[in-house]
């Protein structure tokens, strides 16, 4: 009797809540479901909704951070409840238990994706880590990963990229994601693993092959890669995106480097050429430009390119990020 009155008036509660006209009439009802129901977060994550309502940017996130917990308990009386009522597998308890374990899972979870968030805002790399570890515990879907994934890559350490792989390639076990592939290719690639990089971002192209962004990056990969047939592969990755977006400033420039670096100077100049017609202040392309005409013995225009060199160095030279050409060739102009 006192179990089914205590369900009645939490019912009660609830439909007035839920029909009180503004959020600050609701709060009264959501206090007494509170102390009602101690173990069950709806009222918990409903005051740390109303904190934020009120603007209280530490008690908001305070609030959220013990509605977690809540939460984290009811999931634990439903799995009890589950195991009361495992005798009978058909009974409707059993199964309204593991319904209610399914929708807490996904609340649970994506309450702690929220305050990982909060914790990433204010610098708080421990408490971030913490909440993205304990979404990946309570329910470890692709977006969990994939959040956690990205996390580890940030850090910027070995273990941390090595973490990231495995994470990426448990996404990729779960369902097919040229996302991922790109992910795992940089993971790779930060850990010095250069071919499974190129490998990677070819299974990547292979499910999204109009990907302009993987086609470059798997060209730099094989520019960068030291491997015999990296700058030819380079060129061939440069030249598909220069073929689907002409105007594609990077992709001319990049293409430029390798026809200069595979020494085919007279490519590189036209290529360079395209790039300064498209974005005429590339300080980098204007310099290269002038060295790939030194190379062939170009005369004609070179020493008006030169003066425009020297011109964006000095400028870059006087501000206040510097040079983007490293200094000893930026001297040449000085």
């Amino acid at each position: 009797g006192a179990c089914l009155a205590r369900h009645e008036r939490g019912l009660d509660l609830t439909q007035r809540a839920a029909s009180a006209a503004t959020h600050q009439q609701a709060y009264p009802y959501y206090q007494q479901l509170r102390l009602l129901y101690p173990r069950r977060a709806f009222a918990a994550m409903r005051f740390a909704d109303r904190a934020q309502d009120e603007g209280q940017t530490q008690g908001k996130w305070d609030r959220y951070e013990k509605g977690c917990r809540v939460m984290a308990l009811e999931v634990g009386d439903c799995y009890a409840m589950m195991a009361l009522n495992s005798a009978d597998p058909s009974a409707t308890t059993l199964k309204q238990a593991a319904a209610s374990i399914h929708r807490m899972q996904h609340a649970l979870a994506d309450a702690h994706l929220h305050n990982a968030k909060y914790d990433l805002e204010r610098d708080d790399r421990a408490g971030a880590k913490k909440h993205l570890y304990k979404a990946c515990s309570v329910r470890g879907n692709v977006k969990d990963l994939d959040e956690l994934a990205h996390f580890r890559m940030t850090e910027g350490s070995r273990n941390g990229y090595l973490q990231a792989e495995t994470l990426y390639r448990n996404i990729l076990a779960v369902q097919p994601s040229p996302s991922a592939h790109y992910a795992l290719a940089g993971a790779l690639r930060a850990t010095g693993n250069i071919t499974g990089a190129i490998s990677e971002m070819g299974m990547g192209l292979e499910e999204d092959s109009q990907n302009l962004a993987m086609v470059l990056r798997l060209g730099q990969l094989w520019q960068h890669s030291g491997l015999s047939t990296g700058l030819a592969e380079a060129s061939m990755r440069f030249t598909e995106v220069v073929r689907l977006d002409s105007q594609h400033i990077l992709a001319r420039f990049l293409l430029a480097q390798t026809y200069y670096a595979r020494g085919m100077t007279k490519e590189s100049i036209l290529e360079y050429g395209e790039v300064l017609s498209l974005h005429p202040q590339h300080c980098e392309a204007r310099y290269n430009l002038v060295e790939a005409m030194y190379q062939a013995a170009y005369v004609r225009g070179r020493a008006e390119h030169e003066a425009a060199a020297a011109s964006c160095i000095r400028a870059q030279l006087q501000s206040e990020y510097g040079a983007t050409i490293h200094p000893l060739q930026a001297l040449r102009y000085v």
